[in-house]
């Protein structure tokens, strides 16, 4: 539906010598794109692909000091983006009130999944799989696990689910 090209997507036009459309590709969205090829019977195909993406374990860490006064700030300043402080925040959420409750001193450590294109260019986070955040010398840990049959969710390291209920 070409209703739905958005201005700034990537896309790819291949010509043949003579002019004629050879291949075109459009980045749909950070995961697929549309390739459209002309085939030997010179038909136009096209098919929607996922992008090639490669996965890397890895850690950070943060630490709140007076440069660096939010958890935003703290993960920014160790290259992160603000999507991992949401997914934290989100984890942590039912412990710690991170707009009264974050001082100087107080660290993060997270293990998490990035995803990466063509090699070396960031194209997101996985999830986390396990994080620590030290609050006013109170530690708080939480590790992601799927239980038999269920779904993925964060517990503390006694076993209870860091989700909270009202």
């Amino acid at each position: 539906d070409v209703r739905k090209v958005r201005v700034g997507q990537p896309y790819r036009l291949r010509q043949t010598l003579q002019g004629s459309l050879q291949a075109f590709e459009y980045e749909i969205d950070g995961d697929r794109f549309l390739s459209v090829v002309r085939s030997a019977t010179d038909a136009l195909v096209a098919s929607v692909v996922p992008i090639p993406k490669t996965r890397s374990v890895e850690i950070v860490r943060g630490q709140i000091d007076r440069h660096t006064s939010s958890l935003v700030a703290a993960l920014v300043a160790a290259g992160e983006t603000i999507d991992l402080t949401l997914a934290l925040a989100d984890i942590f959420g039912g412990e710690i009130d991170f707009n009264t409750d974050v001082q100087p001193g107080d660290r993060v450590e997270l293990t998490v999944e990035k995803q990466y294109r063509d090699h070396h260019v960031f194209a997101g986070y996985g999830p986390i799989l396990a994080a620590e955040f030290t609050n006013a010398g109170r530690r708080v840990r939480a590790v992601r696990f799927t239980p038999d049959g269920g779904t993925p969710a964060y517990f503390d390291d006694r076993g209870v689910s860091m989700r909270r209920f009202f």
